[in-house]
């Protein structure tokens, strides 16, 4: 005759068992630890043990973890009532008697094993959930203790890999106090407290019952929408607010508010109006909040903006005198020496013989009216030496890698272009290139690059320590560029004022401004005519600058 009182088997308890959870990966940490766990009480609430209002769950947790989840007494476990039933030894002990020791035996020894089984079952499935390397340690106390109880085989987990320090300990009441809504339901709540509970209690920094239910309560009350239900809840003693009695009490009124209030939602009104009310004045407070921030970030900026401008300001300043100064010695120089038409013989080194006539500075080009004695010695009598574009030097080839070609900038430095980096000559700087790259940045010099080409850097020796003489300008290249300039500004009818924009505060009267006038106001006028403040006059027009006009020629303090 079959028992009725069978113990159940490993497998069958495993079948029971839910899913598997996730596996940790590498080595477990004191959080993983505790997820793990919390998966194990799972598995020990799904086989029936009759002693036991939550079944095995004593078989999985300690006594102090107990009481988390019911109020009942930690149940104890039965004794071994031995291999067999111990039968009474009265003679007038009838078979019926015997039938109920038996019967009597078997529930013992059915409440008895159940609970070592359920131990090898949950340990099965623990250590399923850590890779081998870190449970090799264990396997090894396991073999030689088989009837292991699995708090023991936790316990040796957490020895191994519960580490923990104050940061840890920090960020779990962080997670215990993680917003909730109420579309989250009353089990997410419930297992973001207990986890971090369980967790401190683990770190040995516990918080107590009281703590974890304000800190629920106040979540629940952060909706906004539980007033009535809170009401009711204060309104019970102390000794009916502890965890286990929240448990009790606010799941339904959750899900009671959660059902209508999605029910009414469909409608566009009901419950979940005063929640989206009060989440709409909460976004709104954020939006508030990050566009001050915003400004005030904006305000800070230009703090600092203004103080580093205005350290900026006297040097700018200075710049813009040094210009003015170097623009009026232009126009006076401009005035006094107007190009004039017909033979043009220079003063260079070198005298010119009889009927020769001097060397002329065209570099080359030949003009009507004009003696042009370019590159080298003239032939007429004996002539002086062309000083232009040299006379031997032969300064594009056959100089040495590191001599600089050309004469420093009037400020010290070598000249710079952006796009074709330095030793460009005085002609060809940053600002007054004509063939620039589309990056290309005007206000680049060789000490303050600002990421331009650095070709030609390299060229740091001057010319003349190495017996070669420099390319400089010859006497009237200045006036010509100057005229040139001039003369097509006045066909296009007007110049440019230059303006200067400065942020946050208003820059100073320059000391000198040119004005801007049209050239037909002044046709067939003499210079006797002129407005004071043009310079002079070009082939019968006036001639007249302005700094915005004139900076393309002009870099670090002379006219390039």
């Amino acid at each position: 005759m079959a028992s009725a009182h069978k113990p159940l088997q490993k497998d069958e308890m495993l079948a029971n068992f839910p899913e598997i959870c996730p596996k940790v990966i590498g080595e477990p940490t004191m959080r993983e630890l505790i997820r793990v766990l919390m998966h194990m009480v799972e598995c020990s609430l799904t086989s029936d043990y009759s002693l036991s209002v939550c079944n095995f769950l004593f078989v999985c947790v300690p006594q102090w973890l107990y009481g988390l989840y019911t109020q009942e007494p930690y149940p104890t476990r039965v004794n071994d009532p031995g291999p067999s039933p111990n039968y009474s030894q009265d003679p007038m002990a009838t078979a019926a008697q015997h039938a109920n020791e038996k019967a009597a035996w078997e529930l013992n020894n059915k409440y008895f094993k159940e609970p070592r089984t359920m131990d090898s079952a949950l340990i099965s499935r623990f250590i399923s959930l850590f890779e081998e390397k870190y449970k090799k340690g264990f396997m090894k106390r396991y073999i030689a203790n088989p009837k292991m109880q699995f708090q023991e085989c936790f316990i040796w987990f957490y020895e191994a890999y519960g580490k923990y320090d104050e940061h840890d300990i920090a960020d779990n009441e962080t997670k215990m106090k993680k917003p909730w809504s109420i579309q989250d339901g009353w089990t997410a709540l419930e297992d973001q407290i207990e986890e971090a509970w369980i967790y401190s209690r683990y770190c040995h920094n516990e918080i107590t019952d009281k703590q974890a239910v304000n800190i629920a309560v106040k979540l629940i009350l952060d909706t906004g929408i539980f007033a009535h239900e809170y009401e009711q809840w204060t309104a019970r003693d102390d000794a009916s607010k502890s965890w286990a009695q929240m448990k009790v009490f606010w799941p339904a009124k959750i899900d009671l508010k959660k059902t209508t209030s999605t029910t009414m939602a469909k409608h566009g009104y009901g419950m979940l109006a005063a929640e989206d009310a009060a989440d709409s004045f909460a976004a709104a407070a954020t939006n508030f909040s990050e566009a001050h921030n915003a400004t005030q970030a904006s305000f800070s900026n230009l703090t600092t903006s203004n103080a580093t401008l205005a350290n900026v300001l006297p040097s700018i300043q200075q710049q813009m005198q040094q210009q003015n100064a170097v623009l009026g010695m232009l126009c006076q120089q401009v005035a006094n020496n107007a190009w004039q038409g017909g033979n043009s013989n220079n003063n260079n080194a070198g005298g010119g013989g009889g009927g020769g006539g001097g060397n002329s500075n065209n570099g080359g080009r030949r003009k009507k009216g004009r003696n042009n004695n370019n590159r080298g010695n003239n032939n007429g009598g004996g002539g002086g030496n062309n000083n232009n574009r040299t006379n031997g030097n032969n300064i594009k080839k056959n100089w040495p890698w590191n001599v600089r070609r050309y004469e420093l900038l009037a400020n010290g430095e070598p000249s710079y272009c952006f796009t074709h980096g330095a030793d460009t000559g005085p002609h060809h700087t940053s600002m007054s290139c004509s063939n620039r790259c589309s990056n290309h940045n005007p206000m680049a010099t060789y000490n303050n690059k600002m990421g331009g080409n650095t070709a030609g850097c390299e060229r740091t020796i001057d010319a003349r320590t190495m017996g070669l003489t420099p390319w400089t300008p010859p006497a009237n290249w200045l006036q010509k560029q100057t005229q040139q300039y001039a003369a097509n500004m006045m066909q296009q009818g007007t110049f440019q004022q230059a303006t200067f924009q400065m942020p946050t505060f208003q820059m100073p009267t320059q000391p000198m401004q040119m004005q801007q006038v049209p050239t037909q106001q002044f046709a067939g006028m003499g210079m006797q005519q002129m407005p004071q403040q043009f310079a002079g006059m070009l082939h019968g027009q006036p001639v007249y600058f302005d700094l915005g006009a004139t900076r393309n020629f002009f870099q670090g303090g002379r006219f390039m």
